[in-house]
């Protein structure tokens, strides 16, 4: 009875009830309905298992009691002696669970772990009788530890409302040099500054749709022009990004080192003496370990200020009306969180095999808690743009924001507000597209504030279109959609409504026309706005397979929106485009 109180209670109650009560916030329903369905869960699977038991002959009873104390001991030892935590899960600590990969990567990993586990499992048949009081006391006092462990925790229930500033002061590790650092990345020159906004799978042509439906918004983005037939290098985030940090020389996917991109984007920031900075994405390689030096700084995907969420509408009726979610609800997301105990409480190494099986939806309706919680940092990226903007830099500066808010799945609906669902088709695509760039023009209204707006180069650009292929502009659709990079650029002091140009563009245009500002139009061979050719080829790219090894390739000249202007290129072409 012991070991099954040990083995159910490090599942549904020792681990599970401190994890619901982090956040009460972060689901929808009751916390003390949620902590009452654990308990529930814990009782009927204790009298369920000894009612078991009790009916099994004596031999077999033997067998059970050795696998329970087994388990029991093997959980504890894996939740509480060595764990490997997911933290305080509030909405906003959880890391994804594929990192668990770090912890195995081969089968024979899997294998030994089996083998030793088995090994172990052997000896305690064999030596059970002889240590009984020694595994009794140890059962019992672990029950007797666990037990208060709880209840500490589970009498003071965190209610953090997702992200709120007053509860949660902290995101991950933020801390006061956390802050002093978003204020330094977000530090602008009064005398020269040059931006460069990616919004990933911002598809270009949309933004004509926007303007469409909001004409106003041309007012709001003064001075820029807007470029909508702009191709992406390739349809791919590994093909359409670098190019954006170093130019054309990484158009084509090889295994390229792909800091030598970013560094490239780092040179020409240091050659002309301004001061660097960069909002990098986790996925990314080569990440913040690149920078080193005092003039240069670099911020993670998740190194974000919590601010309250309570300004988003959504999230509010979320949190007022999660006391009134049906016991259903709080007995899913019970199960939830015993799911996630359970994980913790294997050896580490075979918990990939775990974790197909923990599964947010049900909380989440149609979307993973790990895509929720990534577009929330997203969001506050956007806001601490706005929020962190000042004017103590004291050298010009040069800084690039990678921002996925506009990547599927789309998450935002008509209103601005962020939901736990994905919103799919064309109102998906325009509602996070319209959005984002609203939260854009509240910080270059921000800029205007502290008078530095005309004082800096804004370049705001994609790495590719959607991933849906079929998602279209209604007013200048494209037959490959994922071919339509967004490009707007607003040169230093220009003013006036936005523009719209027909110039033919490429995302990796974004390495010359920075450079153009940062050198202050010493360097602008690179720049196509400033040095434009009628008459230029681009090329496009296309995966067939998943590794980048089989690629379709086109040429594409003048215009990405007449379909003749596009041709595959052939081996022979190819070798040939690629030598001029």
């Amino acid at each position: 009875i012991q070991a099954l109180i040990l083995f159910f209670g490090t599942i549904f109650i020792y681990k599970a009830i401190p994890m619901a009560a982090s956040d009460t916030g972060m689901y929808l329903a009751s916390y003390p309905m949620v902590a009452l369905s654990l308990v529930g869960l814990f009782f009927i699977c204790v009298i369920v298992a000894y009612a078991i038991y009790y009916f099994m002959p004596e031999r077999i009873k033997y067998v059970i009691t050795v696998l329970a104390v087994f388990g029991a001991l093997s959980g504890v030892f894996y939740s509480f002696v060595i764990p490997l935590e997911l933290g305080a899960m509030t909405s906003l600590s959880i890391p994804a669970l594929d990192e668990f990969r770090i912890m195995e990567n081969t089968r024979n990993d899997r294998i030994i772990s089996i083998v030793l586990i088995f090994i172990f499992l052997i000896l305690l048949f064999f030596s059970f009788q002889k240590i009984t009081k020694f595994l009794l006391s140890l059962i019992l006092f672990s029950n007797f530890i666990l037990v208060f462990y709880t209840l500490f925790i589970a009498v003071n229930p965190k209610t953090i409302h997702s992200m709120s500033g007053s509860d949660l002061s902290t995101f991950g590790t933020f801390d006061k040099v956390s802050q002093n650092k978003l204020s330094k990345a977000y530090s602008f020159s009064k005398d020269s500054n040059v931006l460069v906004v990616i919004m990933d799978e911002f598809q270009g042509n949309m933004f004509y749709d926007i303007l469409e439906k909001y004409p106003k918004l041309r007012n709001k983005l003064s001075g820029f022009t807007y470029y909508p037939n702009t191709l992406s290098v390739g349809a791919e985030t590994r093909l359409g990004l670098f190019p954006i940090f170093g130019g054309k020389k990484y158009i084509f996917f090889k295994k390229v080192d792909y800091e030598k991109a970013i560094l490239d984007s780092m040179l020409i920031a240091k050659k002309y003496s301004h001061s660097y900075s960069r909002y990098a994405q986790r996925s990314i390689s080569g990440r913040c370990s690149l920078f080193l030096s005092d003039t240069s700084i670099c911020l993670d995907t998740f190194e974000v200020k919590s601010v309250d969420l309570m300004s988003n509408n959504q999230i509010k009726q979320d949190i007022d009306s999660k006391h009134k979610q049906t016991t259903n609800n709080a007995q899913i997301t019970a199960t939830i969180f015993a799911r996630v105990s359970f994980l913790l409480s294997i050896p580490h190494n075979l918990k990939m095999n775990i974790i197909p099986k923990i599964n947010f939806k049900e909380i989440f309706v149609n979307t993973s808690l790990e895509a929720y919680i990534y577009h929330l940092a997203q969001y506050f990226q956007l806001i601490n743009m706005n929020d962190f903007a000042n004017t103590n830099s004291n050298k010009k500066t040069f800084k690039i924001i990678h921002n996925m808010i506009t990547h599927s799945p789309q998450m935002i609906n008509e209103k601005c507000e962020i939901v736990k669902k994905n919103i799919s088709g064309y109102s998906g695509l325009f509602n996070t597209a319209y959005c984002s760039m609203r939260l854009l023009v509240d910080f270059f209204d921000k800029l205007k504030t502290l008078k530095v707006y005309d004082k800096t180069k804004i370049i705001i650009v994609s790495d590719h279109g959607s991933h849906g292929n079929t998602i279209n502009s209604k007013f200048i659709p494209i037959h490959k959609v994922r071919s339509s990079a967004l490009m707007l650029v607003k040169d230093f002091n220009n003013k006036g409504i936005l523009k719209i140009s027909d110039k033919f563009l490429s995302n990796m245009d974004t390495y010359g026309i920075a450079l153009s500002g940062i050198s202050h139009n010493i360097e602008t061979t690179l720049d196509p706005i400033k040095n434009y050719n009628e008459n230029r080829s681009l090329v496009y790219v296309e995966a067939l397979d998943a590794d980048l090894k089989e690629l379709e390739i086109f040429e594409v000249k003048r215009s990405i929106f007449n379909k003749k202007n596009w041709k595959e290129l052939g081996k022979e072409e190819l070798k040939k485009f690629i030598k001029e």
